[in-house]
């Protein structure tokens, strides 16, 4: 499994939204992407979750001159 580092996180809403960087085996670069959990899925990203229920996803694929934080900043 890959491991991954949380660089930042932020309360927003009914939920926490991490900055999570890893090392891609497809490009060989460090990568970052955004990750939004809502409250009631998890207290912390580095435990196990708590509550297993279903939670809608939403991928954001931001375009070529944008970053991880584009989602983030414009919503």
């Amino acid at each position: 499994m890959t491991s991954y580092k949380i660089i930042s996180t932020n309360r927003v809403g009914a939920g926490s939204y991490y900055r999570i960087s890893h090392d891609s085996t497809s490009t060989k670069t460090s990568m970052t992407f955004g990750l939004f959990l809502p409250s009631r899925f998890a207290t912390n990203i580095d435990e196990s979750a708590i509550n297993k229920d279903n939670v809608p996803v939403i991928y954001w694929l931001s375009g070529l001159t944008c970053d991880d934080t584009n989602f983030a900043m414009k919503a």
